[in-house]
C-alpha cells in the first residue's frame, strides 16, 4: 500500500520531511477521520491513556499500537480493541503490559508469528478494524534487521564493518574488559613476585591470575 499523505497529531512534521511525503499536522480527530493506517508511538503516562478517541475511525483502519510498555499504560480505547481483530507479537507480554492488558486472552486473534506462517487467517478481517499490539521482543528485531540487510544488499547500499569486540583468547574470561593501552605484559613465571598493577590497569592483573590458574 503506497503512502500518499502523512498526518501527525503533534508538531513533528519536520522530522519526516526526508521521506518526501505530503506531511501535515492535525488533531487526533483529524487522524482518525482521514487515516487508513494509524501508528501510536507515544509517551503517554501510566493512567493517562488512551491517546486515540475511537470516535470516527475509518471502517477498514489498521492501527499499529507500539507505545504501551508498562502496566497501566495504553493508547487505544478498550471499545476499539473489543470491536477489532487484535494480533500481538508476544501474547503473554501484550496481555501484561500492551494494549491487550485491557482484554482477556480469548479476545486476541492469532499472534504475529502464526499470521506470518498462515496469512489466510487474517484475510477475512481485512475490511474491518485491525490492531497490531506490539510490545517488542528480540526475535522480531532480528528478523527486521535481516530484511533490512537483504534490501540494502539488493540496492547496493551501505558498508560492512565489524562493531563487536572478539577476544583473541576464548579461554580468557577477562578479554572483553581489558583496557586497550598496548599489549599486555607476559604472565609472571611461577615463583615470581607480582608487582602491584598500574593504576587504571587493574583488570590486566585479573587477566594474569586467570592465566596462572590454568
Amino acid at each position: 500500500m503506497p503512502l500518499h499523505i502523512v498526518i501527525l497529531a503533534s508538531s513533528f512534521a519536520e522530522r519526516v520531511e526526508f521521506l518526501g511525503l505530503d506531511v501535515k499536522v492535525g488533531s487526533v480527530a483529524d487522524v482518525e477521520a482521514e487515516a487508513d493506517i494509524i501508528c501510536t508511538v507515544t509517551s503517554v503516562a501510566v493512567g493517562d491513556g488512551p491517546v486515540l478517541l475511537g470516535e470516527n475511525l475509518r471502517p477498514h483502519v489498521h492501527i499499529n499500537a507500539i507505545g504501551a510498555d508498562l502496566i497501566g499504560k495504553f493508547e487505544v480505547p478498550r471499545r476499539v480493541l473489543k470491536s477489532a481483530f487484535v494480533t500481538a507479537d508476544h501474547r503473554g507480554q501484550a496481555l501484561r503490559e500492551g494494549e491487550a492488558q485491557q482484554l482477556v486472552e480469548s479476545d486476541l486473534g492469532p499472534d504475529l508469528m502464526e499470521l506470518c506462517a498462515r496469512p489466510a487467517l487474517a484475510a477475512e478481517h481485512r475490511d474491518g478494524i485491525t490492531v497490531f499490539d506490539s510490545t517488542g521482543f528480540a526475535l522480531e528485531d532480528h528478523v527486521a534487521f535481516d530484511v533490512l540487510l537483504e534490501l540494502a544488499a539488493e540496492a547496493g547500499l551501505g558498508d560492512h564493518f565489524q562493531i563487536e569486540q572478539l577476544p583473541e583468547d576464548a579461554l580468557n574470561p577477562y578479554a572483553f574488559a581489558q583496557v586497550c593501552r598496548g599489549p599486555s605484559p607476559p604472565p609472571p613465571s611461577a615463583g615470581t613476585a607480582r608487582s602491584a598493577p598500574t593504576t587504571g590497569l587493574r583488570l590486566r592483573a585479573a587477566e594474569h591470575l586467570a592465566y596462572d590458574s590454568r
